[in-house]
């Protein structure tokens, strides 16, 4: 019973307010819920970045692009044109290995910009020289996958 009168008393709330709104939609009109405004700015477009698991799969099997390590690594994306949510096109990946208990490995580290000294800025180097060196590995053990577009050197890194 308790339930039942809960749920009157809620719907009999909703009326209310449902009642209230339509009042006020009459007073002010239609045209206020709808924006009129135009843009101060146009749309910026974002870039598509290309996904594909069995590559992401094929990177993470080869040994760490850093240290040699074989069995921990993973697909870690270039550094350059990375930001908070958002990752680079698959492809400009290389293979750094994982950390494992107590210690970093070469993945955290080359996020941390703590591989090599020069800070970001050689890091974004770096990576794009290791991504480079594993599709030309992939290329050359004629692993690329079926139907991923080749890497095309010219595209925007």
């Amino acid at each position: 019973m308790q339930t039942e009168d809960r749920h009157a008393a809620r719907a009999a709330r909703m009326l209310v307010s449902g009642r209230e709104t339509q009042s006020l939609v009459a007073l002010v009109g239609r045209a206020a819920l709808v924006s009129v405004d135009t843009p101060t700015s146009h749309p910026i477009e974002k870039e598509r970045p290309l996904r594909h698991e069995g590559y992401r799969r094929l990177v993470a099997s080869l040994p760490c692009m850093w240290c040699g390590r074989q069995g921990r690594s993973n697909h870690a994306h270039e550094n350059a044109g990375k930001g908070k949510g958002m990752k680079v096109d698959d492809r400009r990946a290389m293979p750094l290995c994982v950390d494992d208990m107590g210690k970093h490995g070469c993945h955290t580290a080359f996020d941390r910009y703590a591989l090599i000294d020069g800070g970001r800025e050689a890091h974004v180097e770096l990576g794009k020289q290791m991504a480079n060196q594993t599709r030309q590995l992939i290329r050359a053990a004629g692993k690329w996958p079926k139907g991923l577009p080749m890497w095309q050197e010219t595209e925007t890194e």
